[in-house]
């Protein structure tokens, strides 16, 4: 089938009971440049995924596809109506990922709704602050990016079956840390209605002199004075320095927003709280145990957890480290680390924009994953993610029934809010209405929110 759009005509084809339209280019940009709209002649094959964005392929330094990967995916069981939309924002800490991952299938089955996926410029060409002049959108260009998407996708979703007034917004990890910032530009608010943050918030977003100092870093790395030298490099080289760059315990805090005044304000939470920015209904979620991934990854936190720290956090980290110390007198050494690192870099900016967004008058429901293991991104995994990923966090348990029932009530509360704007779960009220949250663990249940996570940090999680 053939769908004609304001830049040019799209073909795609159906599998499966789903319409599919793989790799639309919604932008185009110059390096370290903002992105702009992109038009074609003829009918553009849309029956394939295209580019990856450039970025670091596990084991090697090698670009995966190409700096030309802005473009999103479509996957739709209807052409006509009017349904809700659900776009999603991948994670990888700002460095790797792409739209190519969910299976559309799983991720719809017998739903009634638009999916989208998109791409966004990651690593150095994303987020690599360049000062002001002729890059002064270049911290943010990944944040852009996704604006730029979010804007092609109201413009056009209902030529694709989609209501452009019933978009929500799924992000996890860097997507949802992305979708914190997004929120905090103006333009961006009449994009979307809805939005479901997964392990992350806005904590990533970073000020100016700490996002220059990672580029002096970067410079030293690639042994350049002047920014434009990059310009001409390769694209390779620059992942070879941004493998460098992002080499330690550290190297998800490395990149992400930046408030430059200019795309997202400098008093970025205060300006949340007003109306005149986003508001709407929310889903904001996260991990009781986060950071329990080092210790997956054979990571003894009583011989590195104060590193962890200083590598996560920057200036912050003796906060956290005089917060671990305090725990251990009711905690076991491990346990004080994995609660410290855990509330920092995740579940204290959780809580955090779930208040100032119920302070603006949105809507807000809150919950914690507490199925072990709790780790990061755990509800995400279990209710979007393909069940062949079970037999890596569950490799002992023989019968996984009751894990995938659990990732089925997920994901029947992620989807009701999107078709329904509410989670449909008969105890589990807004915190406009009850101070409460919903824990997904054995049993699922609804409990009061207690005042438990650390909370002495700045707006950003990690400071230079």
């Amino acid at each position: 089938m053939i769908i004609e759009t304001k830049f040019g005509k799209i073909k795609g084809y159906k599998d499966n009971g789903l319409y599919l339209f793989k790799g639309i280019p919604y932008a185009v940009a110059e390096r370290f440049k903002a992105p702009h709209s992109i038009s074609w002649d003829g009918i553009l094959d849309c029956t394939h995924f295209r580019d990856k964005v450039a970025q670091i392929v596990e084991g090697d330094t090698e670009t995966e596809c190409s700096e030309d990967g802005l473009n999103l995916n479509i996957y739709t069981p209807s052409l006509d109506g009017a349904l809700p939309v659900l776009v999603e924002i991948h994670g990888g800490a700002f460095q790797s990922g792409s739209n190519q991952k969910m299976d559309p299938h799983h991720v719809i089955g017998n739903r009634k709704f638009v999916y989208v996926t998109i791409n966004y410029r990651l690593g150095v060409l994303g987020y690599l602050y360049l000062g002001k002049e002729e890059f002064s959108s270049s911290g943010n260009n990944g944040t852009l990016d996704q604006i730029a998407a979010l804007k092609w996708i109201h413009d056009h979703i209902y030529q694709f079956g989609g209501d452009p007034n019933k978009v929500t917004v799924l992000g996890s990890s860097a997507g949802a840390k992305s979708l914190g910032a997004i929120m905090m530009h103006l333009q961006a608010k009449q994009y979307f209605q809805q939005v479901i943050l997964v392990s992350g918030a806005a904590q990533s977003v970073r000020d100016m002199q700490t996002a220059q100092k990672i580029t002096g870093r970067y410079k030293k790395i690639m042994k350049i004075n002047d920014v434009r030298d990059l310009l001409t490099m390769p694209v390779s080289e620059l992942m070879k320095g941004q493998k460098a760059l992002c080499e330690g315990f550290g190297s998800t805090c490395i990149f992400g927003p930046v408030a430059d005044g200019i795309v997202i304000p400098v008093d970025f939470y205060e300006k949340l709280e007003s109306k005149d920015y986003w508001q709407g209904k929310a889903i904001i979620g996260s991990s009781k145990h986060e950071l329990t991934f080092f210790k997956m990854m054979g990571i003894d936190f009583q011989l590195y957890g104060e590193q962890i720290a200083r590598e996560l956090f920057g200036q912050n980290a003796k906060i956290a480290i005089e917060d671990a110390k305090t725990l251990m007198t009711t905690y076991s050494e491990e346990e004080a680390w994995v609660k410290v690192l855990s509330d920092y870099m995740y579940r204290t900016y959780s809580y955090r924009l779930g208040k100032i967004l119920t302070n603006n008058g949105s809507t807000v429901w809150q919950y914690s994953t507490e199925f072990l293991p709790a780790c990061h991104c755990m509800d995400h995994i279990l209710s979007f993610e393909p069940r062949v990923k079970l037999e890596k966090y569950f490799p002992n348990t023989q019968d996984k029934s009751e894990i995938v029932e659990l990732g089925d009530q997920i994901k029947e509360a992620y989807l009701s809010f999107v078709e329904e704007g509410k989670p449909n779960i008969e105890n589990w009220k807004p915190l406009n209405q009850m101070h409460c949250q919903m824990i997904w663990d054995r049993p699922s249940h609804v409990e009061m929110i207690e005042d438990e996570v650390c909370d002495r940090f700045p707006d950003q999680v990690y400071k230079f």
